[in-house]
């Protein structure tokens, strides 16, 4: 199996070594023997320093497959309009960009809009911004998966000075990926348990 080391970045859960090739935006889940002998290699993937004989960090307790659901609180009641439309205004671009250049497409995205963040943190909150968020998904006429709305709250952050970062977390047996944004070491919008639960494989700095 030719893997390509480029712009491909790697995490272990349990006894299995994952990869994420961004550029093609594509995973790549190696067998316990395949994660071990690719891990001796190839010296770019994540050193282990836990299990000498499974070469595996300490036990992620992993999710299941339906795991993104939105608990009472995390939807807003009143819908205000100039917020909606811009949130809306977002998701387009955020889908639009999704769909033709992939993750890293959306990667890019997230660096331009970092840069003309404001600097200086405005009194929004980002839950308030997060639960109006998942209102105008409500509205939105095709469906948002994790990395889009992830996408979209952390550019929307940036207008309130809020600099969010996107992480992508994954798992095995099921293998299942997941995205979200944190602020500050916390996780916005989604279970704050992530970190304990799946291998992060990316983040933006």
């Amino acid at each position: 199996m030719k893997i390509p080391l480029q712009n491909t970045h790697f995490a272990w859960f349990d006894d299995q070594l994952i990869g994420l090739d961004i550029s093609h935006d594509r995973y790549i889940v190696l067998q316990p023997d395949q994660s071990r002998s690719f891990s001796a290699k190839v010296p770019a993937t994540p050193v282990c320093h836990y299990d000498a004989q499974t070469c595996a960090p300490p036990p992620l307790s992993g999710v299941p497959v339906n795991c993104w659901k939105l608990s009472p609180g995390q939807v807003r009641n009143r819908l205000n309009i100039i917020e909606s439309a811009r949130l809306f205004s977002t998701l387009r671009k955020v889908h639009d960009t999704s769909k033709t250049h992939r993750l890293s497409g959306l990667l890019q995205l997230i660096e331009s809009e970092r840069i003309q963040r404001k600097n200086k943190r405005t009194l929004r909150n980002e839950d308030d911004l997060a639960a109006s968020l998942n209102l105008t998904c409500f509205l939105y006429p095709v469906k948002t998966k994790c990395l889009e709305w992830a996408c979209t709250l952390i550019i929307a952050g940036y207008r309130y000075g809020l600099d969010m970062k996107l992480v992508i977390g994954i798992q095995n047996r099921p293998f299942f990926a997941h995205a979200w944004a944190e602020l500050d070491g916390r996780v916005v919008g989604d279970d704050p348990a992530r970190r304990r639960q799946l291998a992060v494989i990316h983040e933006t700095t």
